[in-house]
Order: C-alpha cells, then structure tokens, then sequence
C-alpha cells in the first residue's frame, strides 16, 4: 500500500438536488486550529467544476442545517455535459499531510421527492496520486447510505433510507 501527501478534500455531486453544508475542518491538537471553514458559499474554494447551467452550483437560504446559507448542487437527468462526467465539484487543496490528524465535517440534505435509482456518490477525499478516492459516501440505488474506503474491507452500509432531512458526518 502506498501512502500520499497533500490530500484534497471534494464534494461530488453527480445527480439530482443535494444541500452541501461544509463545516470546520480542524487538526485534534489542543489549539484545535481551524485551516478551512466555508459557510455555504463558493467562496474560499480552490476550484469549482459544474457543467455550466446556473443552477449547477449555488449558495442558497434553505434549506440549511446551521447558518443561513448552503450550497445547492443541483443536476438534471438527460442534459448533456461539455466535459463527459456530469457532476458539480467544490475542492479544497492541500488539507493534509501524511501523519497528520484532520477532522472534517459536512452535512448532506436529500430532498423528500428525491428519487432513487442509481449509485450517487455524494462526498470524496482524494489523494492526489491513485485513480479512485481515498474514501466516499454515496447513497445506493436502493436509498441506503454506502461509506467506501481504499484499502479496508469490508465496506460499510448503512440501511438509513431518510430523504427529507439532514445525514450529518
């Protein structure tokens, strides 16, 4: 197993509406230092992808779990996709190194009319150096949540079919 620097923290949406709020991302020493804080804005971000609609990507007032403002990412069956991976991404470089300890938080608001029916990935981590992420959460085709992680099995699920309300990590 190989082991990477500089991991780069992304939320991926590749399907329908989903409410992203990003919350402190801290070290667990006794400072608790925060190195990156957005407040559902796509601001302080290092890139942002869309497929260009203005609905792609979008600060919004509701719904959001704490403060006023959430990022909306929204995406719509059938359109097509200048770029040939129809997703909207927020990323944010160089959240760690190796030996560090990071805490991230983030929460994900499925809509009550969300409709199931293919595997969303909703959140990643990305070393820079493989082809896959590090770690992702995604909700299953069956409407349970799904945690994968490089390099440990087995898999995690969860039979949590909420829509309507707010999976907090």
């Amino acid at each position: 197993m190989k082991r990477y620097a500089n991991l780069c923290f992304r939320l991926f949406i590749v399907t329908a509406l989903i409410n992203v709020l990003v919350l402190p991302l801290q070290t667990k020493e006794a400072s608790a230092a925060v190195s990156f804080y957005n407040s559902g804005t796509t601001s302080g971000w290092d890139t942002t992808i869309t497929p260009g609609k203005p609905y792609n990507l979008r600060s919004v007032t509701g719904p959001t779990r704490d403060g006023g403002q959430a990022l909306r990412m929204e995406l719509r069956y059938g359109e097509p996709d200048p770029f040939g991976s129809y997703h909207s991404e927020v990323v944010k470089n160089n959240t760690g190194n190796y030996g560090q300890t990071r805490w991230y938080g983030f929460s994900t608001y499925v809509p009550d009319d969300y409709v199931f029916g293919q595997n969303v990935i909703t959140t990643q981590w990305w070393s820079y150096a493989p082809a896959q992420p590090v770690m992702d959460i995604s909700i299953t085709s069956q409407g349970n949540w799904s945690v994968k992680q490089q390099w440990v099995y087995p898999q995690t699920s969860s039979g949590l079919n909420r829509q309507g309300c707010w999976l907090r990590c």
